[in-house]
């Protein structure tokens, strides 16, 4: 393999598992034991609005856990702040769910601009509606719940054993009237499908933060590999087309087709241990893409050197020479893709779980199944035969300089033939 066909296919092969890698950090579900923490409302948790964690009416009274020092001082303080501020303290806005926090900050804008006639009109509502109905829809706040790590600092210390739902109260000195109630839950994984996440996202898929950055650094890997200068006299695929074939088999197909199944089930484990056999679908016609990043580095990789007695052709696997007094007939080639990759892309295109993604299937599907890739074939002495592929997947010419080619070919005076030859695979052969 050529200098350059290492570099153009490392390129393409670090771009592609750049992308899987984000991918599956993206769903990477294995949780962490957590701790829900709420103020201690005495049972009462039903009234404002916030039932996850409340205790069972009738059920056995929590435990009572009494707690001192200042990390949990500290706690206490930030918890009373976050609930009584609506909003979470600066480094806590993980501790609740995006949407929460955003419409914590949008209830704290629209309530900061109230004027004294709209809080009076409120607190005149508030009294009426508990007077007749016997209601009470004060505003609480946007969130009531905050999300801790079991092995986070104070609760790593906690002077007690954590048992899977039972009711924490925590206390501080005798005394003291404020309390929070906390709820316990285990390290669990999804089980694809039925599973709701009521976690925060840096809880329930708590390395998705990286997954941009991995995404980031392979794009970056992609475009600072160097690209080689192509010389005026050599026949070479055109730049910008051989990063549009790199976006077609990467962008369009391979990763797609990798993350829908994970991004339905909802996790990157439990795809491959629950629901191996529906995302074999799905990665067949990704593997399909991958095995077409072989395909863009040859032809980033490739080179026709149109010489006066010979044509070299240079490529990932080296450098050809191609004597013209060998070459005894030139046929026209069009290659397709195979009809099952076809049929398989369509049934793909029907297991969409909403309309947008079945869309996106669809155009694929329509995409390959039209798509076609014309070519040379060289035949020569003792039965060999030589490709040339110049266009892309749609028939366009796609390298740079081809007149030099066919006008060598045909001063030779060497046969060509009327007849097009049409071929199904997934990746053009060179011989």
């Amino acid at each position: 393999m050529s200098i350059r066909g290492v570099i153009e296919l490392l390129r393409r092969v670090a771009l592609l598992a750049g992308l899987m890698v984000a991918v599956c950090l993206a769903f990477l579900t294995r949780f962490e034991p957590m701790v829900v923490v709420s103020l201690d409302t005495s049972g009462k948790a039903g009234e404002r609005g916030d039932s996850t964690w409340a205790r069972p009416k009738g059920s056995a009274a929590a435990e009572v856990v009494s707690v001192r020092g200042p990390a949990w001082n500290s706690l206490f303080a930030g918890v009373a702040r976050s609930f009584t501020e609506n909003l979470p303290i600066a480094g806590w806005e993980h501790r609740i769910k995006r949407e929460a926090l955003e419409q914590a900050r949008k209830d704290n804008a629209s309530r900061g601009g109230m004027s004294e006639a709209q809080r009076a009109d409120e607190a005149d509502r508030v009294k009426r509606l508990k007077e007749q109905y016997g209601q009470d829809v004060s505003f609480t706040g946007s969130f009531h719940s905050l999300y801790f790590a079991a092995a986070e600092a104070p609760f790593r210390d906690l002077p007690t054993t954590w048992r899977e739902g039972t009711s924490y109260v925590l206390r501080r000195a005798a005394g003291d009237q404020t309390s929070l109630e906390v709820a316990y839950i285990s390290a669990y994984e999804l089980h694809g499908f039925s599973d709701v996440i009521s976690a925060p996202e840096a809880f329930s898929y708590p390395y998705r933060h990286l997954a941009p950055w991995v995404a980031l650094a392979a794009l970056v890997f992609y475009a600072l590999l160097p690209w080689g200068r192509i010389p005026s006299d050599v026949v070479a695929y055109a730049r910008w087309r051989v990063v549009l074939s790199d976006f077609v088999t990467t962008g369009l197909l391979a990763v797609p087709f990798f993350a829908l199944p994970i991004a339905i089930i909802g996790g990157t484990v439990e795809t491959a241990k629950q629901f191996l056999p529906l995302a074999a679908v799905f990665w067949l016609i990704a593997s399909l893409g991958a095995a077409g990043v072989f395909w863009a580095a040859s032809a980033a990789a490739y080179r026709l050197a149109v010489l006066p007695d010979r044509l070299t052709a240079t490529g990932l696997r080296g450098a050809i020479q191609v004597p013209y007094a060998a070459v005894r007939t030139v046929h026209p080639v069009r290659l397709r893709p195979p009809r099952w990759l076809i049929a398989a892309a369509w049934v793909s295109a029907l297991l969409g779980r909403s309309a947008s993604a079945a869309v996106g299937q669809v155009g694929r599907a329509l995409l390959l199944q039209s798509s076609a890739a014309n070519g040379l074939r060289l035949d020569l002495d003792g039965g060999a035969h030589h490709y040339i592929w110049f266009s892309d997947q749609m028939g366009s010419t796609a390298v740079e300089h081809f007149g030099r080619l066919n006008e060598a070919l045909r001063r030779e005076g060497i046969t060509w033939s009327e007849t097009t030859v049409e071929m199904r695979a997934l990746t053009p052969p060179s011989r």
